[in-house]
């Protein structure tokens, strides 16, 4: 018998991983993942300024620890800070750290053997003891908050994991878990799907804003790095640390569209109709913020939302084409999912930065939640309910021949 006719030897059942040993090493490789990407730069800073004055006393240990307590910021938490004669608090979660834990959740659950329910219970297990054990040992400042860290920090890793775990085809359970919702109750997935359009037109249009506040505040952000006068690499430490928060300065924007604007610190307010600044910390992406009273002409900002719920509603309008009344609810709902989206969204942006003045930044995510959802509701009903009979009304368009189900218009999509 020649070499390459002899049988391969029997797979080993004991080389042979178990489910829930595996997704405990995602979550500990996804922790330690998003732990890296904080933690490093926080040492490069202080690497690239060691021979500044400010830095006597203060070690790379030191860099390492304010890092690891920003992790924890960034997952819910909050870290003690002494200024002078004032203690104060900082929880503005810098949302950047946020979605390096999620992208890394869902990249490394994409890869593993796990799946389902394995992936995610102990795969968010594994991260919520890599952060217990980074939080005592290493996140002094942000120690106290670690207990209350812990559930904003599984919901988040969970969410990443089941992204990462929807993406498989051969182990898609949460997929088929949803499967009845498209067949059983038409209206919610097609007001999931309009909820989905509205915030992605809402989020395009709160990224060209932040883009032309970047245009208009450029000088601004140069003159705070040149302030620090600290080298290339220092500067582009600085700037991939301001970069963390530009999630959170899409969410202000968000509630600057919607109309109730934003602060970045007490007396101050930013908003469609005024600009109202302050003192603010030696951020650069805070240069970014607009310094003047706007024109007159940005009031026509907040008819966004409305023209996002617009579109949704009349791509609601051809997914159901059945009654008017499965219109409406769809429409109402989709504007009910896209508003509590911005709110939860502008609640996590949003928290203190500081003692003083400082302690209130971002917006009330109640009042810019239910704005937007108002505002969502007239444009979806007008796109679901009246334009679209009204045009047959007037000629305008060929009369659609109605769906058999509901079903097969989603299906057809």
């Amino acid at each position: 018998m020649t070499a390459s006719s002899q049988p391969l030897p029997a797979t080993r059942p004991d080389l042979v991983i178990q489910p829930w040993l595996a997704g405990l090493l995602v979550g500990v490789q996804a922790a330690l993942l998003s732990w890296v990407c904080v933690v490093v730069p926080a040492v490069a800073a202080f690497v690239a300024t060691a021979e500044s004055r400010v830095n006597d006393g203060f070690s790379w240990l030191d860099a390492s620890k304010v890092g690891s307590s920003l992790w924890l910021v960034g997952h819910g938490g909050w870290a003690t800070m002494d200024s002078g004669d004032r203690a104060g608090v900082v929880s503005l979660a810098p949302l950047g750290v946020l979605l390096i834990s999620v992208l890394a959740c869902k990249v490394l659950s994409r890869v593993s053997v796990a799946s389902n329910w394995w992936l995610v219970g102990f795969g968010t297990l594994g991260y919520l003891a890599v952060m217990a054990v980074l939080g005592v040992v290493l996140a002094s400042q942000a120690r106290a908050s670690l207990v209350s860290t812990l559930i904003p920090a599984a919901l988040v890793v969970a969410a990443g994991l089941m992204w990462g775990n929807a993406s498989k085809p051969e182990a898609n359970l949460f997929g088929r878990l949803a499967e009845p919702t498209r067949t059983t109750t038409p209206e919610l997935a097609a007001a999931g799907r309009g909820a989905g359009l509205a915030l992605t037109v809402m989020t395009a249009a709160a990224a060209a804003l932040v883009l032309a506040w970047s245009i208009g505040g450029r000088q601004d952000f140069g003159t705070i790095l040149e302030a620090y006068q600290i080298d290339a690499l220092g500067g582009a430490i600085l700037v991939l640390l301001s970069l963390a928060l530009v999630p959170n300065l899409l969410a202000y924007s968000l509630a600057y569209l919607a109309g109730p604007g934003f602060q970045v610190g007490t007396d101050t307010a930013f908003s469609v109709g005024t600009t109202q600044g302050g003192p603010t910390p030696a951020l650069p992406i805070l240069g970014l913020l607009p310094q003047s009273d706007p024109p007159p002409a940005t009031r026509l900002l907040v008819l966004i939302p409305v023209a996002a719920g617009l579109l949704a509603g009349w791509m609601i309008h051809r997914w159901l084409a059945g009654r008017w009344w499965r219109e409406g609810l769809a429409a109402l709902a989709a504007a009910g999912l896209g508003g509590g989206a911005v709110g939860v969204v502008v609640v996590l942006a949003s928290g203190a930065l500081g003692p003083g003045r400082m302690s209130q930044v971002g917006a009330s995510g109640m009042t810019v939640g239910l704005v937007v959802g108002l505002e969502l509701a007239i444009g979806a009903l007008l796109g679901s309910l009246i334009l679209p009979r009204l045009g047959k009304m007037l000629g305008f368009g060929r009369a659609r021949e109605p769906a058999t189900s509901a079903v097969a218009e989603l299906e057809a999509v």
